[in-house]
């Protein structure tokens, strides 16, 4: 089952990074469903969320439930990377109600979106034609595993 689960998001991944180079329109600022329904789709969007439930590990974005992944792949631990838009890591505790927020994740049958990437960006992103500009944006980021400390 879990050797399925990351196969799965590589080759999610890979369509997204083909999709996105073959038609950038798709890659905007509402849901894009890229992927077939079976287990999950791959999807972006950005707004402010509404709600943090730090106990949870989950976020309310855009009226919808923004969840945090962990997977553990032989040995190798996979989280939701949490950047700023510089691309430096950032912790989720210094994510705020209010804070606009970026997500690359994967919707669920259930509504529920398991969040691959969440970069927070500064208050005057509200546009695609902003979010241009970020290399997050154009790019799909290696999903590394999490070194242990």
């Amino acid at each position: 089952m879990k050797v399925h689960r990351i196969k799965h998001l590589i080759i999610v991944t890979l369509l997204l990074v083909a999709g996105s180079l073959l038609w950038p329109s798709l890659c905007v600022a509402e849901p894009t469903i890229t992927t077939d329904r079976d287990n999950a789709d791959l999807m972006v969007f950005h707004a402010a969320i509404m709600e943090k439930h730090a106990g949870g590990g989950y976020l309310i974005v855009a009226e919808r439930r923004v969840e945090l992944l962990e997977i553990n792949e032989g040995g190798r631990v996979y989280k939701t990377m949490l950047k700023n838009s510089r691309g430096a890591t950032i912790r989720f505790g210094s994510l705020e109600k209010g804070t606009m927020v970026f997500i690359r994740g994967f919707e669920y049958d259930d509504g529920r979106i398991m969040a691959r990437e969440i970069y927070a960006l500064p208050r005057n992103v509200t546009s695609e034609r902003k979010l241009k500009k970020y290399v997050f944006y154009q790019q799909v980021p290696l999903w590394e595993p999490k070194k242990e400390k």
